[in-house]
């Protein structure tokens, strides 16, 4: 009832009914009422019409004009809302399309659509627009939307494109397809609002990549690309269970770059990384399709083989490994040489989890690097042994360094012209209370892997700078020292500290001697030189020990500022062959012509003295003209030698 009194033409005929009747029935009854001729009741009545006419005509006025006016507002207010919402579609980015039932578009928003767009897609239905293949999938959705379900769709630009207008940068929307409903709830069509995804989707690819760049950093070495510890861990876990499962062996190779500091701190860290890489590529060529190969960190490589029953033997990979190795690498446009040491470790035998298995080729690896050539060694018991000794001992030669337990000796050097003591040469050693005298072959190469030689070599150096200020203070102002340099300091491209040990002990450097084997000259021949030019211009003097075992001795020693050579034991021991002779003959002219004094080494008899006085050295160290002194004998020994 309500909504029909809220019907403007029936409120219109309701307003003039009651208008109407009341002025028919009263004005009727007021003329009757009056006694007046014929003619003025004519008059009367016709004057009742015209009113009766002006006042429906001003009511119809009144009432009319209200529902236009109300009309209006609502077209009005209809416009208003059909534009706001247009402008919400379009600052919102999303496609808005709607259909009747007959799956004609009757309407379509959207920030791209135009007018044109329009005109050509209004009153169409899609199979008209798109065609059979697009259009009858379109026409198919409607018609399961007319039968009241909503269906959601994904379109992506990549897969196909889009039937409707939208910007060039939309890569992928979601489309929802809902029924259209009147007031009354039928569905009189269908309205669909596509919704922007792109950004969404390209976060989602951005998590996924950062996901992925994430479990890479986790899993894999950024330098050479290769599986690192964490992953070559998990998949030696799921090697060994296999392994376990299906009864055969697996293996572990621990492969170490010899000596690969040297390249970083003679080249540099960009070249020591390319040789990495080269490193890695080499290795990936032997990897087979179920060996996993990583990268441990440094110089250190992995493998994890699986070793099927009647497999091979497991040294055989090691020799390919070895082998790989032969031919140089290439970096910084140049070739570089390097050898490799190899621990391998079995499964079941040497361990039966990822961490004993690696463990037990470590120490097989250190047993490799121990040995004299750079090879390699299968884990067995005796080495974990070996290598907790190894261990035991170097944390107490830590201790023994804090508790001064080390002691440094003299040897004297002596004149083969007068058999004057002309220098002494300070040698460590160390006398432990619980293992007794701990011989320096074991110690001082320990002290090397311990990264304890740059310790020990200070120690011994401060302690021999003091003996030999005693020794000038007691009259032998000529005497000289000579003391052990470690390649540390030429790796390290400074001589600071040699310097600064001098003036810390108040003692010239003209009095001392660096000794340095040529061999490890010739490992850090590029980076030593010129600082072997600096402490030659500080004024120290400089040895080169044990010359002749390293290579192309001559050679280098026209290029350094060296002011001694030692000839080395070996020669002097076999110094009767005339093989040896040559080899000395040879470095004492060579020496002699560039200037350089010249000290025969481990010199234990008279004739092998007699034979290098001979021969022209300047002077004997050795057994035959005196052991290594502690302080006081040292200093005492020198006192009776200049008495005589």
């Amino acid at each position: 009832m309500s909504r029909w009194i809220q019907n403007p033409a029936l409120r219109i005929a309701l307003l003039y009914f009651a208008v109407a009747l009341p002025w028919v029935f009263f004005t009727d009854l007021l003329i009757r009422s009056l006694s007046v001729s014929a003619a003025t009741q004519d008059l009367l009545n016709s004057l009742k019409g015209g009113g009766f006419v002006v006042v429906t005509t001003a009511l119809l006025y009144v009432g009319v004009s209200r529902v236009v006016a109300s009309a209006d507002a609502a077209r009005e207010r209809a416009e208003r809302n059909e534009a706001q919402f247009r402008a919400l579609v379009s600052s919102m980015d999303d496609v808005v399309f709607v259909t009747d039932r007959e799956m004609r578009f009757t309407e379509l928003l959207g920030p791209a659509a135009t007018p044109e767009d329009r005109d050509r897609m209004l009153g169409r239905t899609a199979l008209e627009l798109f065609g059979p293949d697009v259009g009858r999938a379109y026409m198919q959705v409607g018609e399961r939307v007319l039968a009241g379900e909503t269906i959601y769709l994904d379109w992506f630009a990549d897969a196909a494109p889009m039937s409707f207008p939208v910007r060039s940068d939309v890569t992928s929307m979601r489309i929802a397809v809902a029924p259209l409903h009147d007031a009354s709830g039928e569905i009189t069509g269908v309205v669909g609002v596509g919704r922007d995804t792109s950004r969404l989707n390209d976060l989602e690819r951005e998590r996924e990549q950062a996901e992925s760049h994430i479990s890479f950093l986790v899993n894999y070495d950024q330098l050479t690309g290769l599986p690192n510890r964490a992953l070559v861990e998990a998949r030696l876990g799921e090697a060994v269970a296999v392994a376990r499962r299906e009864r055969h062996g697996a293996a572990v190779y621990l492969l170490n770059v010899d000596n690969f500091k040297d390249i970083n701190d003679s080249l540099g860290y960009e070249v020591g990384d390319e040789v990495l890489r080269a490193v890695a590529d080499r290795l990936r060529a032997l990897a087979g399709p179920e060996d996993a190969l990583a990268r441990l960190g440094g110089d250190e490589f992995a493998f994890v083989r699986r070793l099927p029953e009647g497999a091979h033997d497991p040294r055989l990979f090691a020799g390919d490994i070895l082998r790989a190795f032969r031919l140089p690498m290439r970096a910084a446009g140049q070739q570089i040489y390097l050898t490799a040491s190899i621990g391998i470790a079995l499964f079941p035998d040497h361990g039966d989890s990822p961490e004993l298995l690696l463990r037990s080729a470590d120490t097989a690896l250190n047993a490799a690097k121990a040995g004299p050539d750079s090879q390699y060694e299968i884990f067995h018991r005796s080495m974990a042994q070996a290598s907790g000794e190894r261990l035991a001992l170097a944390n107490e030669l830590r201790l023994a360094l804090e508790r001064g337990e080390l002691s440094v000796a003299y040897q004297p050097i002596v004149s083969a012209k007068d058999g004057r003591i002309v220098a002494f040469e300070a040698l460590a050693r160390w006398h432990s209370p619980t293992r007794g005298t701990v011989s320096p072959t074991v110690f001082i190469p320990l002290a090397e892997r311990a990264g304890l030689v740059d310790n020990l070599g200070r120690f011994v150096r401060l302690e021999a700078y003091r003996w030999l200020r005693e020794c000038h203070a007691a009259g032998f102002t000529d005497v000289l020292i000579e003391v052990n340099v470690s390649p540390y300091h030429f790796r390290r491209g400074s001589i600071s500290r040699l310097i600064s040990e001098t003036q810390e002990a108040g003692l010239d450097p003209r009095y001392v001697v660096l000794e340095i084997t040529e061999g490890a000259l010739v490992e850090t021949l590029e980076s030593a030189e010129g600082l072997l030019d600096d402490l030659r211009a500080h004024g120290f003097g400089l040895a080169v020990d044990d010359f002749g075992t390293g290579y192309s001795s001559l050679t280098y020693l026209a290029r350094l500022p060296v002011t001694v050579v030692k000839i080395a034991q070996e020669f002097v021991r076999g110094s009767g062959s005339h093989g040896n002779r040559a080899i000395i003959e040879t470095a004492l002219e060579l020496a002699r012509r560039l200037g350089y004094q010249t000290v025969a080494e481990g010199v234990e008899s008279e004739a092998e003295a007699d034979y290098l006085r001979e021969a022209g050295v300047d002077c004997y160290q050795g057994y035959l003209y005196g052991r290594p002194l502690p302080p006081a004998e040292a200093l005492r020994c020198l006192t009776d030698s200049r008495g005589a």
